[in-house]
């Protein structure tokens, strides 16, 4: 009976736990991208037939969190069409906080060689 007790409070305990991490996931956002070509090769080569990777964007706050990101994609926050934000982004690079004046609906790219990778944030 005592060791029923012992089980019982330790899958309530758990529940209660997992809910509490349910809560923290549902705050990062993922956010969704589009991508399209841009800057056609200047030598007249095609584009690649492979499907390029896409990388993965979550926001929380004004925190940016990146997945599949390479050494010379460049993130650019838009706003109104105007480039508020630029950086060259790296392979170590996976937290990134925008300044918290940063207020309202923006574009954001993320720019890959003939690719950019494009979508919309609110902060």
């Amino acid at each position: 009976m005592k060791n029923l007790i012992i089980v019982l409070s330790l899958v309530c305990s758990m529940t209660i736990h997992a809910s509490e991490n349910d809560a923290l996931v549902n705050e990062v956002l993922p956010i969704p991208l589009s991508v399209q070509k841009v800057n056609p090769t200047p030598n007249g080569k095609p584009f690649g037939r492979m499907p390029v990777a896409m990388p993965e964007l979550f926001v929380d706050g004004h925190t940016l969190y990146l997945n599949d990101v390479y050494t010379d994609d460049v993130l650019q926050i838009l706003q109104d069409g105007e480039v508020v934000f630029q950086q060259v982004l790296g392979d170590s690079v996976s937290e990134l906080v925008l300044p918290t004046t940063f207020e309202g609906e923006y574009e954001i790219q993320i720019i890959r060689g003939n690719y950019c990778f494009f979508g919309y944030i609110t902060l």
